[in-house]
């Protein structure tokens, strides 16, 4: 991956905080985050403007976001969630990392155990 000419995107973004990581301390040319709550949307537009990024933020479900192939798509979502975004194609050609949650009934290209809160990284490669 070269972050530099790399989309990446975050589902269920929140506040924003793994998108303005991405853009400020990866470098990823450009990184989109997609949240479906507006006020939550709106903080997380002013947690980049504070940390002076440029972040695209979608207030918008994420089974209505489209992925496009070649991107790093970052989700802190449920493994229910997470096998029906995989089950409807909405991660081909992507390169998915989730915490915690992983893709019911597909085997990671790589699971990192980190302890803590988030205790393990899942890996999936489907490009």
């Amino acid at each position: 991956i070269a972050p530099s000419s790399s989309l990446f995107i975050e589902l269920g973004a929140g506040l924003g905080n793994v998108s303005v990581f991405a853009k400020k301390r990866l470098g990823f040319g450009q990184v989109k985050a997609v949240e479906i709550d507006w006020i939550t949307v709106n903080l997380a537009r002013l947690f980049a403007s504070l940390n002076r990024v440029k972040i695209s933020f979608y207030r918008q479900d994420v089974f209505d976001f489209d992925n496009p192939k070649g991107s790093v798509v970052y989700g802190y979502l449920t493994s229910n969630i997470l096998t029906e975004l995989y089950k409807q194609g909405r991660f081909d050609g992507c390169l998915v990392i989730t915490t915690t949650f992983s893709i019911e009934e597909v085997k990671p290209t790589q699971k990192i155990s980190i302890g803590g809160f988030y205790q393990t990284v899942f890996v999936y490669d489907f490009s």
